[in-house]
C-alpha cells in the first residue's frame, strides 16, 4: 500500500515481505508459496491505531471551497 494512493485491492508484492524483529532476527513472509498463511498471520498480528489527534490536527473541521472537511488518520501496526 502506498500512503499517497488509493489502494486498488491488488497486492503488488510478488516475492515476500522482510520483517525485522526487535531482537534483530529477520523473517521472510513468503507470498509465493505461503500466501494464505501470511494473510492469516497478518490478520492475527496487526492492529489499527491512530496517532496523536492534536499533533496532526485530526478531527478539526475546516472549510475549503465552500465545503467542510475533517482529517482522519489511521495506522496499521503490529501488536
Amino acid at each position: 500500500m502506498m500512503p499517497s494512493k488509493k489502494w486498488n485491492g491488488i497486492n503488488e508484492i510478488n516475492g515476500g515481505i522482510l520483517v525485522v524483529a526487535k531482537n534483530s532476527e529477520v523473517y521472510l513472509l513468503d507470498l509465493v508459496y505461503y500466501r494464505s498463511l501470511v494473510d492469516n498471520y497478518l490478520v492475527k498480528n496487526i492492529k489499527f491505531d491512530s496517532p496523536s489527534s492534536t499533533r496532526y490536527k485530526m478531527m478539526e473541521i475546516y472549510k475549503q471551497d465552500n465545503r467542510y472537511y475533517f482529517k482522519l488518520n489511521l495506522q496499521i501496526r503490529f501488536k
